[in-house]
C-alpha cells in the first residue's frame, strides 16, 4: 500500500476520463518538478513556493542558489530528504542537480539545466 498518494503531476488523464493519481516515489518526483517549474509568487498562498529566475545569476552564487533550493524543497516536500549541487556548463547554463531520498532509499536524480 503507497504512503503517499495524491494527482499525477504534469496532469494526465485515464481512461475513465479522471485524473491519473501517483503515489509514493513518482508523487515526489513531480513535486520536485513542479517546484522548480514555478516561480516565487505564482501561488497566491505560498507565495515562497518555488524557484526564482536564474537570468542574471553568476558563477560566485551557484552554490548559495543551490542552497537556497535544498532549503525551499525541504520546507516545501518534508517526507523526502535532498542534496542539491548547482553548476555552470560550457553554454553558461546554469545546472541543477537534485539527489533525494524518500523512505531512506536514494531516488533516481533530477537534473535541470536553466538556459540564462
Amino acid at each position: 500500500m503507497a504512503d503517499i498518494t495524491g494527482i499525477k503531476y504534469p496532469l494526465e488523464i485515464d481512461e475513465r476520463g479522471g485524473l491519473v493519481i501517483a503515489s509514493d516515489e513518482e508523487l515526489i518526483a513531480g513535486h520536485i518538478i513542479q517546484f522548480l517549474e514555478t516561480e516565487p509568487l505564482e501561488r497566491v498562498m505560498r507565495k515562497d513556493y518555488g524557484t526564482p529566475d536564474f537570468l542574471f545569476s553568476s558563477a560566485q552564487e551557484v552554490n548559495s542558489l543551490a542552497a537556497d533550493i535544498n532549503r525551499r524543497l525541504t520546507q516545501y516536500i518534508p517526507q523526502a530528504s535532498f542534496r542539491v549541487e548547482g553548476s555552470l556548463t560550457d553554454l553558461g547554463e546554469l545546472q541543477i542537480d537534485i539527489y533525494w531520498q524518500y523512505n531512506s532509499i536514494a531516488q533516481q536524480p533530477i537534473t535541470v539545466v536553466f538556459n540564462q
